[in-house]
């Protein structure tokens, strides 16, 4: 297994200059260096197993991805800010009655499985 944790980040954000975890997270040590970005958990995840680089990202996300890949999973050592979660549509989509009920299906879901994983009432 590979504890990657040496030469920069890989920052995981909606867009090329969007806010990441990895803002903030140099641990005492100012900004980490972010080296690539993805858009997906699962790509950044290959990408730090086979490289030397560091992935921030929730535990709940870490947990189900370390279980296929040679990756090793560490609590941050300094807290980070709480990171808003977006979905994203394209706009000819926007008036459409069943993607915004489907939107609102996500929307509560996503609402829930926090509540869940947090634990809160």
């Amino acid at each position: 297994m590979r504890l990657a944790l040496l030469r920069g980040g890989v920052a995981l954000a909606a867009c090329r200059l969007g806010r990441s975890l990895s803002h903030g997270t140099g641990l005492g040590r100012g900004p980490r260096e972010v080296i690539l970005r993805c858009q997906h958990y699962f790509a950044a995840a290959n990408v730090v197993a086979h490289s030397s680089a560091l992935l921030t990202l929730p535990r709940t996300y870490a947990e189900g991805l370390i279980r296929g890949l040679p990756l090793v999973l560490r609590e941050l050592q300094a807290p980070i800010p709480p990171m808003g979660i977006w979905m994203y549509w394209h706009a000819d989509r926007e008036g459409d009655p069943v993607h915004r009920w489907m939107r609102t299906c996500v929307g509560e879901a996503a609402c829930q499985a926090m509540r869940d994983v947090h634990d809160l009432r």
